[in-house]
């Protein structure tokens, strides 16, 4: 804890005016509990010190201001032994303190509560680590204790250092130096880099920090994908092998230690497993800590047939033969000095054997390696190439790995994986081993035997499998093939696969190898452009013929947020191939991103009854090149709010389950495609925007679809929607807005609805396009025409019709042609109307041209309404064709007409003139 020591003065008892407030001039400071590990300086006990020369800085407003200084408090006597120490400065009396940072900066500044700093980017270092701290000084009276704003990166020399090194250069995969914040009033603050900050920071050293040295550098808080440290020479070579973390989260106040030393033990002393465990930790780490050992001497397999390495978590070792013992002498063990006995599983340390060339292959020294628990390299010493001899190897699944230089002449394996970098010429498999092998070949690598018994996968497959098996993040840095490959998201594990530009060759494997296997979560992005996954092969039943990638069970989802998907085979229609496949359950979400196939984009599995799938469409593009692009056979539910659907036989074939569609979602059928005879799926279903339970299967339990929103374009002569006619299952379709190019929907369209249909296409139409609910429908003939060459019997009268407004309003505009044409119906006479309001029905004629015709005699009714129909024409022309000789009174011709019981209630009003054969009505028409 700390003190406040002011230098003040008395002020007499009968003083009738205020005392006056006194400047401060010591404060005493401390830093938090050593429990957190959080210093400027740290003793070997870990223990936090002040060194000389420290210095904070403490904010405050002065008397009468409002814009708030700084004021610089030192420590000149401090000698780095003491946590709490006196530092010197002046602060006017009256002034109101609010923080005390630490280190003083010339620039740095504060906003209400929020403190602007810098953490350099180069440094030469002094004593002091210069970690950010901050403390509360609004109370001076109270104790002031300094808190850590960042961890803390510990790197530590020894004597066997090189004097060359001159600096140390910290690099890491996001901003760790430059101008930073914090808000000081939040639990615990941090100090957050700009996003423009470095991502290197450079220590210099100077000449007398050569050996025995201890460096405590800031690093913000945060996880680090990548962290490493090199100490390197003036002309920037490296002095001593670098270190590096992966996936490092760095917390406040922690500390993340990395040694560049290493221990050198003679091997002719005999004692080399003593000396070792020694050497090494003796229990887990909480982070990674390598230790470096150099053996020097030739090693006599004879008397030191093993070196036994104590293993524990996070505990690395890097073992360096100066002279590796020869094939005369037997081959040397390396192996688990606590259980070289356990069954291979993941990785908890890596070991590191390096040895340097030996004169020619015959001389190549063998080992045999008992390390179930570790990841052992094979490297070597110098920069040219090193030959191992025979290698006999169980190690961790997460493997044995043959390094980049390096040759081994013959690799027996009893566990594990093996992962090669280097070259190995003969590979075998031992015959107690019946578990499968991966060998994961790096680019460069070469086996020269055929690798019969194993599965050859290339590194970044193996490294993607490896990270999504454990629920981990995973950022491509290469191209990749999975077709060997089982890639699998487990139940219960979460993880992001970054295409990063580059593309995964997978495989639409009936079985899981070749495929993604979703059963936990994954998401799928692409923060570069660019990368994609695309299908290596074509359809094949019992082979290739699902989703490239396959999200199965109840608790599995996929979401792609980026990136691209193509399952396009040469000859699409008849190869492929399928995009996501959905089944037991499965969940889908896209934000963004493409899916390109040659059958569905997305779809589900029929046989998924009682497993409800959820879908959720928000961004992004699902294309067909030659089917549905999407296909839902399955229950659950799918929500389509925004993105783009194109099929070239339709967006969506539907069979069970209820879909909705609003938003700005946009579904297009090409109308080039074909669904061909497969006995399940699409088969037959023909082509439309959407298709409900048609094809050669019918519906698989009840479909209920709900349409309020997007944009729906059915090219050629394919409809907007049609449902099964004779359905299994119970439909129910209710549209309330949206924008089409077909009539199709009308019959769809409930009260309060408000639709547009904007027409692409002529059409002919066999029975009228009614609105029957009380809503809005607004059509565009757009240039295109309507037509109507059939008839209907009612009342044992022919009806020939084309729209009919029973209820809501109906609004025509635009050029386009709407024809009622029976002139090759059965019946020489008939109604055929182009336009009818009925009941409550409204029908707005804004343009288009109006006609009708048939054999002879009469054709009644161009425009027609009763009850309490209203029509307004406010553009378009009429014609109403006749037929017959002038003398037959049976020839009549009704351009528009009210029917004679409604003509007190129904009304046509013509704003507008443009009537061909024209005969006015008498009144009592209407």
């Amino acid at each position: 804890m700390m003190t406040i020591a002011l230098t003040a003065f008395g002020c007499s008892d009968d003083d009738p005016t205020e005392s006056p407030q006194k400047d401060i001039t010591a404060i005493t400071a401390s830093i938090e509990g050593v429990s957190t590990y959080t210093r400027t300086s740290i003793t070997e006990s870990g223990k936090g010190v002040w060194n000389k020369n420290d210095a904070f800085g403490i904010f405050h407003i002065p008397t009468g201001k409002s814009t708030p200084n700084i004021t610089k408090f030192t420590c000149p006597n401090a000698d780095g032994t003491s946590s709490s120490v006196t530092f010197t400065g002046k602060l006017e009396g009256g002034a109101t303190p609010s923080y005390a940072v630490y280190p003083h900066q010339d620039k740095m500044s504060i906003n209400e509560t929020t403190v602007t700093m810098e953490l350099p980017e180069e440094l030469t270092y002094t004593e002091a680590s210069n970690g950010p701290m901050y403390a509360d000084a609004s109370r001076l009276e109270n104790d002031l204790i300094f808190k850590h704003l960042t961890g803390l990166l510990k790197l530590k020399t020894g004597s066997n250092v090189p004097t060359t090194a001159k600096k140390f250069v910290i690099t890491a995969d996001k901003a760790i130096a430059g101008i930073c914040k914090a808000d000081l009033k939040a639990t615990n603050p941090i100090l957050a880099i700009e996003a423009t900050g470095s991502k290197t920071i450079t220590i210099n050293l100077r000449q007398a920090e050569a050996g025995l040295r201890t460096f405590y550098i800031p690093i913000p808080v945060g996880t680090y994908s990548v962290l490493s440290v090199t100490l390197q020479n003036a002309d920037g070579t490296e002095a001593y092998t670098s270190k590096e973390w992966k996936d490092l989260t760095i917390v406040r106040a922690g500390v993340y230690s990395a040694t560049f030393d290493y221990t050198e033990i003679n091997a002719s002393d005999g004692n080399i497993n003593e000396a070792i465990m020694e050497a090494i930790p003796t229990d887990d780490q909480a982070i990674p800590v390598t230790t470096d050992i150099e053996i020097t001497g030739t090693i006599d397999a004879a008397s030191t047939p093993s070196i036994a390495i104590p293993v524990y978590a996070n505990s690395n070792v890097n073992l360096s033969l100066t002279t590796p013992p020869t094939t005369a002498s037997g081959t040397l063990e390396l192996k688990d000095a606590s259980n070289s006995t356990a069954s291979p599983a993941t990785a908890i340390n890596t070991v590191t054997v390096s040895i340097p060339k030996v004169e020619n292959s015959t001389a190549a020294p063998n080992f045999t390696i008992t390390m179930p628990k570790t990841t052992v390299v094979l490297t070597t010493t110098e920069t040219s190439e090193a030959i191992y001899g025979k290698v006999i190897a169980k190690t961790a699944a997460n493997t044995l790995v043959i390094a980049k230089g390096v040759t081994v002449n013959e690799l027996v394996v009893e566990g594990g994986n093996v992962r090669v970098e280097g070259n190995i010429k003969t590979i075998s498999k031992a015959e107690t081993l019946t578990s499968p092998v991966y060998i994961i070949k790096e680019a460069g690598a070469t086996l020269l035997q055929n690798t019969t018994g194993f599965t050859v996968i290339d590194a970044t497959a193996y490294e993607m499998k490896a990270a999504l098996a454990n629920g981990e993040n995973y950022i491509l840095t290469a191209h990749t093939d999975i077709t060997n490959a089982c890639i699998i998201v487990p139940e219960n594990k979460t993880s992001t696969l970054d295409l990063n530009g580059y593309t995964v060759t997978a495989s639409n494997s009936t079985n899981e190898n070749g495929r993604i296997t979703i059963k936990g979560k994954l998401t799928i992005k692409d923060n570069k452009g660019n990368g994609k996954i695309i299908a290596g092969e074509d359809y094949k039943a019992g082979s290739y013929d699902t989703g490239i990638i396959k999200v199965s069970g109840e608790n599995a989802h996929l979401t792609m947020e980026s990136g691209y998907i193509n399952t396009v085979r040469n000859d699409a229609t008849n190869k492929g191939q399928f995009g996501i496949a959905l089944t037991d359950g499965g969940d889908f979400t896209m934000t963004g991103g493409k899916i390109e196939a040659g059958w569905f984009a997305l779809a589900g599995n029929g046989n998924d009854k009682t497993q409800n799938s959820e879908i959720k469409i928000e961004g992004g593009e699902l294309i067909s090149t030659a089917d549905y692009a999407i296909y839902l056979p399955q229950s659950g539910k799918t929500i389509i709010s925004g993105g783009t659907i194109i099929g070239a036989c339709g967006g969506i074939g539907m069979r069970n389950g209820s879909l909705e569609i609003k938003g700005s979602a946009q579904i297009t059928c090409r109308n080039n495609g074909s669904t061909g005879d497969w006995k399940d799926g699409t088969g037959n279903t023909g082509n439309a925007v959407i298709s409900i339970g048609n094809g050669k299967q019918n519906t698989y339990g009840n479909c209920d679809v709900t349409i309020s929103g997007g944009t729906f374009t059915a090219n050629g002569t394919s409809p907007v929607l049609t449902k099964k006619a004779e359905s299994k299952n119970t439909i129910d379709i209710s549209v309330n807005g949206g924008t089409f190019s077909d009539m199709s929907v009308m019959d769809y369209v409930q009260d309060g609805a408000d639709i547009d249909i904007a027409l692409n296409n002529n059409i002919e139409i066999t029975k009228p396009a009614s609105l029957n609910a009380n809503a809005k429908i607004s059509i565009d003939l757009n240039g295109h025409n309507i037509i109507n060459k059939s008839e209907i019997i009612q009342d044992g009268m022919p009806y020939t019709q084309i729209f009919i407004a029973t209820n809501g309003i109906l609004n025509i505009s635009g050029n386009g042609n709407v024809q009622c044409d029976a002139s090759q119906t059965a019946n020489e006479d008939g109604y055929r109307m182009t336009a009818e309001a009925r009941k409550n029905g409204v029908i707005n004629i804004y343009g288009g041209s109006y006609y009708n015709t048939q054999k002879k005699n009469t054709q009644i009714d161009l425009i027609y309404a009763r009850e309490n129909g209203k029509i307004n024409i406010y553009g378009g022309t009429f014609e109403s064709a006749k037929y017959g000789t002038p003398d037959n009174e049976n020839g009549r011709y009704w351009v528009l007409n009210i029917q004679n019981a409604s003509k007190e209630t129904a009304d046509i009003k013509v704003l507008w003139r443009d009537f061909h054969q024209f005969q006015s009505f008498q009144a009592q028409y209407g």
